[in-house]
């Protein structure tokens, strides 16, 4: 009896059950209603802001989209200043393409709002500007904590900017399993902060840069994300299509420990001599980069620094003397992982791993007995030079090596990486690894 109840139930809705039916169907059509009105007036939004960055030079040859009345077939906007925004189109995946005119066609057409990039049609187009920012070259501002970044010579991946929680490590291994962040990566992390602590180094970030989320579900690994996370794709010369994602960790105003080159008696000839940095990267010498600049022609020295503080050039050395350095760095580690199509099984596989190097300053410490001061000189000066490992621009076929690699050892090997980038002051060195020991 309760079962053709239950039957009678089903297939006669009662009438407060039929009224709870049509109620959430409203609830829908209201809520894609609202959706699609937002759309429209974040897109005509962008449309304005648009009009407020065309160049004058520019607007004025194209009149139909400035008021004026000379017929134009078909107006462009061209964008030819790096500092001026960009416009990037969506070809699907999270992954975009710059492209150097935009027509009115394509600003009515295809124009949305950066809020929408996540969920941004194939052919959809935003508008972004160019990060200033030496360590970040090749990054594009969309939104909030949100960025378009080169991974290729024509390819733009989304990306998410997360602050990473230096004081209390332990906050970010949520983030950590969502992104997909190996142990090995979060142990070396541990150790860079803890080693940053240990110098007296209050002033340092990380920062991680990975593809966004297109359509999330929970939460997993990044790597079996697929269809969620934006990647891009590259064929490579024997035929085989790989999918790629990129993440950058991003360490800020790191310090390097402080080295005494000078001690006693023999500190002020190292001052005098004191007057430039070198570089290699692959074995490849960089050219000496003078971190003094010149005066008359003439390079600079630690000790002519020294002078200019108001020191005495010449002066009778002591066993007091010292001279020491340090310096401060930005560093972005790239992590390439990759996929082969035809082996879908084995899923996404760390690749490969490059860097980029920012030096930013060098700070000096002078102690002369005798020198004239009486005290300790403390200068800074700035260097603002910047180093990349060889296949940091682009990883796809040392994350392929690293791909094999792995698939011929069982996994058990990790990804390949580039080669270091050595900075050398006065003798030392100091490695830039893309590997730990």
């Amino acid at each position: 009896m309760r079962a053709e109840e239950t039957e009678a139930v089903n297939d006669e809705p009662s009438e407060w059950y039929a009224i709870e039916i049509d109620s959430q169907k409203k609830i829908k059509e209201m809520e894609k209603a609202i959706m699609k009105a937002k759309k429209i007036l974040s897109t005509l939004l962008a449309i304005l802001m648009l009009f407020a960055i065309i160049p004058m030079n520019v607007a004025a040859q194209t009149d139909d989209l400035t008021g004026g009345s000379r017929p134009v077939e078909n107006p462009e906007i061209k964008v030819v200043d790096i500092f001026q925004p960009a416009f990037m189109e969506h070809v699907g995946n999270g992954e975009f393409r710059m492209i150097d005119y935009l027509s009115r066609t394509q600003i009515d057409a295809h124009l949305i709002s950066n809020d929408f990039a996540a969920s941004a049609q194939i052919g959809d187009i935003i508008m972004v500007t160019p990060v200033s920012d030496e360590i970040l070259e090749g990054f594009y501002h969309v939104g909030q904590n949100r960025y378009l970044v080169q991974v290729t010579d024509t390819a733009y991946l989304l990306m998410d900017k997360i602050e990473v929680d230096t004081e209390s490590f332990q906050n970010n291994s949520a983030v950590f399993a969502m992104r997909g962040v190996s142990e090995e990566r979060i142990a070396e992390l541990e150790s860079d902060i803890r080693e940053q602590r240990e110098l007296g180094n209050k002033d340092f970030s990380v920062e991680l840069y990975s593809p966004a989320f297109l359509d999330i579900i929970g939460v997993s690994p990044l790597w079996v994300n697929e269809g969620r996370t934006a990647y891009y794709t590259f064929t490579c010369h024997v035929g085989h299509r790989w999918t790629l994602f990129d993440q950058f960790w991003a360490r800020r105003n790191f310090r390097e420990p402080t080295r005494q080159v000078g001690q006693g008696t023999n500190a002020r000839g190292v001052a005098a001599g004191f007057t430039s940095m070198g570089a290699s990267i692959a074995g490849v010498v960089v050219p000496t980069i003078g971190m003094f600049g010149t005066v008359a022609g003439v390079v600079q020295s630690a000790l002519d620094i020294y002078v200019a503080a108001g020191g005495r050039h010449t002066f009778v050395a002591t066993g007091n003397d010292f001279m020491e350095y340090n310096f401060t760095y930005d560093r972005v580690l790239k992590e390439t992982f990759i996929r082969r199509d035809n082996l879908p099984q084995h899923g996404f596989r760390p690749g490969a791993v490059t860097g980029r190097v920012w030096v930013n300053g060098v700070y000096l410490r002078q102690f002369f007995a005798n020198g004239g001061l009486g005290r300790t000189l403390d200068t800074r000066h700035f260097i603002n030079r910047t180093f990349e490992t060889p296949r940091f621009a682009r990883p796809e076929n040392l994350a392929i090596q690293g791909f094999d690699a792995g698939l011929m050892w069982g996994w058990t090997v990790g990804p390949a990486h580039d080669t270091d980038v050595t900075i050398t002051i006065h003798g030392n060195n100091h490695r830039f690894r893309t590997l730990r020991n």
